[in-house]
């Protein structure tokens, strides 16, 4: 009897531990799964706000509703790149147009009632029935036009599978499973393996499964009301346990909540074992517990291991994350390198090959990395073709040799794998145990964007990143919003004269900007910077419509109205509305177009279909085209012949060439192949009487240059005129 109840008291020991340990792992398996629904919530707002930037920026003056329209293909591009069903723009009456083209009224959904006033949204589960037929969350975020007015909203159509697939999770053998509910008990969205329990309304299916259920369902809805966390118990088919938990989710409008089942049989299951013996020999009982012990054990562990795979694994390479990377980075040696890493022209490889290919290339990198690494380093996986290294070795030169053959094998992908070619960047910074983690991968981020910038080499030491450029340039980026709102930036004129009458003829427009505090920044310090991050298209389109007002305020005047040329960047001409937007500004201000010819550089057009037919729709539109800088160590004869320009421009440093006579011979030659093809010719940089003299014996055309003016301001040129 004694052992009898001494065993009694032992199973019921062990039954309680192994349901301690179910109920503990319950909860894990809950909150990684929240973790995950929340990371997954966060960045698809996060890239649909990104999105909303982007077409605000590009569409700062949206206010009708062909404007609104005109953004579609735009969408189409951003729902293909990044696997949304379909995207859409709602107009201020309700109506979406979307990428799919279909258009149909959501003025009482949820997207457009919370949009319109200026509140991003994440919708439950929907029913889909446009297309193809499926389940569906809509993301959608406020649009606002240049004076901070809501005037539509963007959305995003993501499908509810993508949510299923990631709450689906192997623990428990399978038989758990999870839900998203919101406090009405509508679902979210559930794993692949949950149960049908009937409606889309999980607390209402609970109550009609058995009446039981009102008392647990009447706990979570108080639970949710505090934002509680907690276990509960419910009747299906069998008794099921539950952990329930809120989600913290920015954009939300109601709170939502996970919840994480597991039949109570599993537990069951567990303990089965030692039940079944309770009533033999005391030695085959204690084998039977022991057994128990072990099974609990390796249960146990295989759970801790589906967590830590969970947490620590990067689910594309099935390598290391970054945060498993932070964790082990401290047990390192304090001496060594961090080094940033991305793929050149990953991005095609995406758009050409497609994600999978793309996604192969991704896993063979990782590979390759991982195969380089020595004792005690380490490297993870962070996003698309971004990577991360701590790297250790006695000197930087032999870092650099294990780079190279790093380079070298990730190089040879692109054969291998039949894509465009590819190429690694390299950022590095030398750690020295003074700084942490973070702070040590963004220098190596920053050293990684100057290898970037330099294409004669595939990396860069922290050492050599100019910061004081970069802070300014990043200054420059923040301000460039507000500069453009509050007309910082201002329009320069600087005149042209006939070479022969030597009378004012026309002025090319050039951009100062001018700050609050009256500080006049150069051109050279703004310009390239926002070439390369694309703000040059917003700035282009700013100087064409200050000049289309000036002239227009002239004529109004009475004054004499002269051709005012605008240059226009590369990145301009690959926007895709750009003749239209233009367009659309001459008839605000009913201009002629043959007052604002356009002045284009010949490496934007040269090898290029697209943009030289671009061209020449803005000649059959009457702009007049001009070639710039022609003779500016790019310039090829050929070109002349290749697509017709209005006007040559001859750069300065063919001007020059003047008083020696292989150059007198360059310029003579290089007027008269233009003027036979019916362009006429200006000469920039023109400072000296010689000059002119020459240029106007080769029967140059116009002349531009300080001999005859500088750039002048506004109330300056007026004058002149």
């Amino acid at each position: 009897m004694i052992c009898a109840l001494a065993l009694y008291g032992q199973h019921k020991g062990i039954y309680r531990e192994v349901q301690a340990q179910t109920l503990a792992t319950l909860q894990d398996v809950a909150l990684q799964n929240k973790k995950g629904a929340e990371k997954e919530l966060s960045n698809t707002q996060k890239l649909l706000a990104d999105i909303t930037a982007v077409i605000q920026l590009r569409h700062p003056n949206m206010e009708t509703e062909t404007e609104l329209r005109n953004i579609i293909p735009e969408l189409q591009r951003f729902a293909s790149t990044y696997g949304f069903k379909r995207m859409g723009v709602i107009l201020p009456n309700g109506i979406t147009y979307t990428t799919d083209n279909y258009v149909y009224d959501l003025s009482q959904e949820e997207a457009y009632l919370y949009g319109m006033q200026g509140l991003p949204n994440i919708t439950e589960s929907l029913r889909d029935e446009i297309g193809v037929a499926d389940w569906i969350n809509v993301f959608s975020r406020p649009l606002y036009n240049h004076s901070s007015e809501v005037i539509g909203v963007i959305y995003a159509v993501y499908h509810t599978k993508s949510f299923k697939e990631l709450l689906t999770v192997d623990a428990f053998e399978g038989e758990g499973y999870s839900y998203i509910i919101n406090t009405d008990g509508q679902v979210v969205s559930d794993s692949l393996n949950a149960p049908m329990y009937g409606t889309t309304n999980l607390l209402d299916s609970l109550v009609a499964l058995d009446n039981r259920n009102t008392q647990t369902v009447s706990e979570l809805t108080a639970a949710m009301d505090s934002r509680s966390s907690s276990y509960a118990t419910f009747e299906a088919s069998e008794t099921q346990y539950l952990y329930y938990t809120p989600l913290e989710v920015e954009s939300l409008n109601t709170s939502w909540y996970m919840l994480t089942m597991v039949p109570a049989k599993v537990l069951d299951s567990r303990v089965a074992p030692i039940l079944q013996h309770q009533n033999k020999f005391l030695l085959i009982i204690m084998t039977a517990i022991i057994i128990a012990f072990v099974y609990i054990i390796w249960s146990y562990r295989k759970d801790a291991r589906i967590l830590h795979t969970l947490a620590y694994e990067d689910p594309l390479t099935h390598g290391d994350n970054y945060a498993y990377f932070l964790e082990k980075l401290p047990q390192t040696e304090s001496n060594g390198y961090m080094v940033a890493l991305d793929l050149s022209e990953f991005k095609l490889i995406n758009s050409i090959c497609g994600l999978a290919k793309g996604d192969l290339i991704l896993r063979a990198v990782w590979d390759i990395i991982r195969k380089h690494l020595e004792k005690d380093e380490l490297a993870a996986h962070l996003t698309a073709d971004q990577y991360i290294m701590y790297l250790q070795a006695v000197s930087k030169d032999v870092l650099l040799a294990r780079l190279r053959m790093i380079c070298v094998e990730i190089s040879g992908l692109a054969e291998q794998y039949n894509t465009v070619q590819i190429s690694p960047y390299f950022g590095i910074y030398q750690s020295t145990g003074t700084t942490n983690a973070e702070e040590s991968y963004t220098r190596a981020l920053q050293a990684k964007k100057l290898a970037k910038d330099n294409a004669q080499k595939k990396w860069a030491f922290y050492e050599e990143v100019d910061v004081a450029s970069i802070t300014e340039k990043k200054q420059l980026e923040d301000h460039f919003e507000d500069a453009i709102a509050h007309h910082e930036f201002e329009v320069w004129y600087q005149p042209k004269y006939d070479a022969h009458s030597r009378t004012i003829v026309g002025a090319e427009a050039l951009v100062r900007w001018r700050t609050g505090d009256g500080t006049l920044i150069p051109p050279y310090r703004f310009i390239p910077l926002f070439e390369r991050n694309g703000m040059i298209v917003t700035l282009d389109e700013y100087v064409f419509t200050t000049v289309c007002k000036q002239i227009k305020e002239w004529e109004m005047q009475h004054k004499k109205l002269l051709p005012v040329s605008i240059n226009v960047s590369r990145a301009s001409l690959y926007y895709e509305f750009i003749l239209e937007r233009y367009t659309e500004i001459l008839a605000q201000y009913d201009v002629n177009p043959s007052l604002v010819p356009l002045e284009v550089t010949e490496s934007a057009t040269i090898n290029n279909q697209q943009i030289q037919e671009l061209v020449e729709r803005f000649r059959e539109a009457g702009f007049p085209i001009y070639l710039d800088d022609f003779g500016n160590g790019y310039s090829s004869l050929a070109t002349l012949n290749m697509m017709h320009f209005d006007t040559i421009k001859l750069d300065k440093s063919l001007v020059d060439y003047i008083g020696d006579a292989n150059g007198e011979k360059l310029l003579h030659y290089t007027i008269k192949l233009a003027k036979s093809l019916g362009m006429k010719i200006t000469a920039e940089g023109v400072e000296t009487e010689n000059q002119v003299q020459f240029l106007q014996t080769l029967h140059c055309d116009e002349i531009q240059g300080y001999f005859f003016s500088k750039p002048l301001p506004l109330a300056e040129f007026e004058q002149l005129i």
